[in-house]
């Protein structure tokens, strides 16, 4: 949570406590907000206007990471350990290695194009994409990690918001094609 965060939120609870300590002196002891100042009331809706604008959605967060964690784009790549360290990936597991990921090497905006018109389906890419697959058998740090050389295959992804969040499998099958509804549990 950021300081800006914070200090939002500590002000809208001051600020509840202050009305409800305002009504604690009326015979019914009961909160009225058609009593509320228009100024406590003002004050109160820009303030949740604050906290609400302050946390990105949840897709675009997961988004961003998707990005970071499989598509490279034109960036540097030297090996999966180094790619993983630097990142900080291999810690996502809880402090245990991550067994698995799976490396992208195109623009953010092409990869982004699978998801187009797509929200909570899962989508395999039209095209094949240069892939690297980084794999550990380790499970505690330090996390060192095999690559496969550079292959061309079919990707698959979860799409909130019409835009890539998970990467689900890969394929150097064509039939896997298309888009499907998440199914009910």
């Amino acid at each position: 949570m950021s300081p800006v965060q914070f200090l939002l939120i500590t002000l809208g609870i001051v600020l509840l406590g202050s009305v409800l300590c305002s009504y604690s002196d009326q015979a019914e002891n009961s909160f009225n907000p058609v009593t509320m100042s228009p100024f406590q009331f003002m004050l109160g809706m820009v303030l949740l206007g604050l906290i609400s604008c302050s946390y990105p959605n949840q897709a675009g967060r997961n988004y961003d990471e998707f990005n970071r964690r499989h598509v490279r784009g034109n960036r540097t790549f030297t090996n999966c350990t180094d790619f993983m360290k630097r990142e900080g990936i291999w810690r996502l597991n809880k402090g245990k290695c991550k067994p698995f990921n799976t490396l992208i090497f195109a623009k953010t905006a092409v990869v982004k194009k699978i998801c187009l018109n797509q929200n909570g389906t899962t989508c395999w890419s039209k095209n094949k994409f240069k892939v690297v697959e980084c794999a550990t058998s380790k499970s505690r740090p330090p996390c060192i990690y095999k690559q496969t050389d550079p292959r061309k295959l079919y990707v698959k992804v979860k799409c909130e918001g019409m835009r890539p969040v998970h990467l689900n499998e890969t394929s150097e099958k064509s039939y896997k094609r298309g888009c499907t509804a998440p199914t009910a549990s």
